[in-house]
């Protein structure tokens, strides 16, 4: 499949080892979850994410696994 069309850290998954497949919502999870560990409230990442509602960004919100 080709990936260059991709931002390196999803279409360089399989170089680095990583075997299942990186999308936009584990990249957008992976930025709330850390910016939410880094004290930042979930009314602001819903702001930044442009979402409507905190209800929208609360499930990208993941803890470390």
């Amino acid at each position: 499949m080709d990936t260059s069309w991709l931002p390196p850290s999803v279409g360089q998954t399989g170089a680095a080892g990583i075997a299942r497949a990186i999308g936009n919502p584990s990249l957008r999870a992976t930025g709330i979850s850390t910016y939410s560990k880094n004290g930042g409230t979930l009314e602001t990442a819903a702001t930044k994410a442009h979402h409507y509602s905190t209800r929208t960004t609360h499930p990208y919100d993941r803890p470390p696994l």
